[in-house]
């Protein structure tokens, strides 16, 4: 073999070793999961009670909320065609991970579904006794057995822009955004973000925001002017029920 063919035989080699299989090889695309049902016909399925998928159920989407700000725990959404679930990851820092935008499928076999707040939630099993209808996924190699990350692009997902009368709750665990709204404090001593915050549009429809006390800005001050808010639809149903925006961050405030 010639000097010139041993060079020639490396370089190939150190391109193929160079190569990050991740995402699939270059020939052919096979970077995508394959999906054999949708987040949508997955909550037609979902009435009222818990259950574990025993079948080979994959469903994707683009991931829209992020745990960075802290007002999200250990925990994503995903969505898809109006259509949305939180998957209960069980691990800090989920978005270095899963990043908003990015595309996830999601394979459910062994998991267990089930709702809070009007969004589906997907995890684990709960222990018996726990209280809990589902519980964190709680590993990373838990994790990467059912969440697969699609490939390394990132769309920014476009919030739907809604009134407070056209919200629904087949919209909860989505990303919303909701004009003309005016901070109206229900007590004299709120303070910041932290909790829920009532505001009002200009025909006095209310919605909540909600914001842990963890949360990175949590005490920040709420604008007193005219707002937009962006965030994640929740309902909850004590009382007459009342739609409640989930903050991903203080960016979600626009005014």
């Amino acid at each position: 073999m010639t000097r010139r063919s041993v060079l020639i035989l490396l370089g190939g080699g150190l391109l193929c070793g160079c190569y990050d299989s991740r995402f699939g090889s270059p020939e052919r695309d096979d970077t995508v999961e394959p999906v054999t049902s949708s987040i949508a016909e997955l909550r037609k399925r979902f009435l009222g009670t818990p259950f574990v998928v025993n079948s080979d159920i994959s469903v994707n989407g683009r991931v829209v909320s992020s745990d960075q700000a802290g007002n999200f725990y250990r925990s994503i959404c995903i969505e898809k065609e109006q259509a949305a679930l939180e998957i209960l990851t069980g691990i800090d820092q989920s978005h270095n991970l899963f990043p908003v935008g990015c595309s996830v499928t999601l394979r459910l076999k062994g998991l267990t579904v089930a709702e809070k707040f009007g969004v589906l939630q997907v995890g684990a099993q709960p222990r018996s006794g726990s209280g809990y209808d589902v519980d964190y996924i709680g590993s990373l190699p838990a994790l990467e057995k059912c969440l697969v990350r699609n490939s390394e692009e990132l769309v920014d997902p476009q919030p739907a822009r809604l009134t407070i009368p056209e919200l629904d709750p087949l919209l909860c665990g989505t990303l919303v955004r909701i004009d003309n709204l005016q901070y109206t404090p229900e007590s004299e001593t709120e303070s910041g973000w932290s909790g829920y915050r009532k505001f009002v549009d200009p025909d006095g429809c209310a919605i909540h925001s909600y914001v842990r006390d963890y949360a990175d800005f949590a005490d920040r001050e709420i604008p007193e002017t005219v707002i937009s808010l962006i965030g994640i639809l929740q309902y909850d149903d004590s009382g007459e029920g009342h739609f409640l925006i989930k903050l991903r961050d203080e960016t979600d405030c626009l005014f």
